[in-house]
């Protein structure tokens, strides 16, 4: 991957959030922290505009973490409305690695 980006990888999302003791500490071993979500709106079953956008409204929370899949496009058609309500609300977006230094900080 650095060869690619320029950048070390830091971080792991285990494919579809399946993981066991084995890919935790091999994530370990390889100085990878494994970060999961907090809040799925199954935006991959195509539910539709309106139950992602409730979904994720009704379930997110400060510091957390909204999967949402690309290519899908529902969630590219609501996407917009969601990151406008949620700034209206006072939340903020950042990285992960945002968050993670935030969390070191503390």
């Amino acid at each position: 991957m650095k060869a690619i980006t320029g950048d070390t990888m830091r971080f792991c999302r285990p494919p579809g959030g399946d993981y066991d003791d084995t890919v935790i500490r091999t994530a370990a071993e390889l100085k990878l922290i494994t970060v999961l979500w907090t809040d799925d709106p199954g935006d991959y079953a195509s539910p539709g505009t309106r139950a992602i956008q409730k979904r994720v409204l009704d379930w997110v929370g400060n510091g957390g973490i909204v999967l949402l899949h690309d290519g899908i496009q529902q969630t590219i058609d609501v996407l917009p409305q969601i990151i406008e309500h949620l700034r209206s609300k006072g939340y903020r977006f950042v990285t992960v690695a945002e968050m993670e230094a935030h969390t070191a900080r503390r």
